[in-house]
């Protein structure tokens, strides 16, 4: 997993996201362990190689996991995102930093407003030159996470991560549902091949 992000399918999103000219982008899956924050993180630490200046935000309370995977140190939080008071920190990526949602839900009520989320983007936005936010599950809701319908509508793109052999039909068509509705704009699907059998196993399964 430490070399993900110079495997060849990162490569490939890295160039779709360089091609749309996209600098927010939310990374959303229809359910939990699909792999959602390890792309993010494989994304933002490409981008970072690349020599830009990237913000990953986590965003998922339900199974936060991104201040182990970036051996990150805690520093002081500029002032243009002092609405997270101390939750910048500092990772073993050169050029890449990383936003935690508070635990606390009283904290970040306020950015559970369309208008104020999307004015606290454009904040960081004059910050960072790629802003990733690693999303809560679209189909999992909860009530103290930020909703991801929110998140994704007040980015410049959307990427839904989808689980091979374990995402529906059903569940990419509500995601897509809830998208159109939230008024996001869908950049694009990863197909998550993680669970996938190899073809050495498929002819064995025969």
């Amino acid at each position: 997993m430490q070399e993900l992000h110079n495997s060849l399918a990162i490569e490939s999103i890295y160039g779709h996201i360089e091609r749309q000219k996209l600098a927010l982008i939310a990374l959303c899956s229809p359910s939990q362990e699909s792999g959602n924050s390890l792309i993010a993180l494989a994304l933002a630490r490409r981008a970072a190689m690349a020599g830009k200046k990237v913000l990953l935000v986590e965003m998922n309370l339900q199974n936060p996991s991104q201040l182990k995977r970036c051996s990150a140190q805690l520093v002081q939080s500029p002032s243009s995102i002092q609405i997270w008071k101390d939750a910048l920190y500092d990772t073993d990526q050169e050029g890449m930093q990383l936003l935690v949602a508070p635990k606390d839900d009283q904290t970040h009520t306020e950015l559970k407003s369309q208008e104020l989320l999307s004015q606290f983007f454009k904040q960081l936005q004059q910050e960072f030159d790629l802003v990733l936010c690693d999303t809560a599950p679209l189909l999992q809701p909860t009530a103290g996470n930020i909703p991801a319908d929110m998140v994704c509508s007040a980015c410049e793109g959307t990427i839904l991560n989808v689980l091979t052999n374990v995402t529906t039909e059903c569940q990419i068509a509500q995601c897509s549902d809830i998208l159109k509705y939230c008024g996001a704009q869908l950049s694009g699907a990863v197909m998550n091949d993680n669970l996938a059998p190899s073809l050495q196993q498929e002819l064995i399964d025969r």
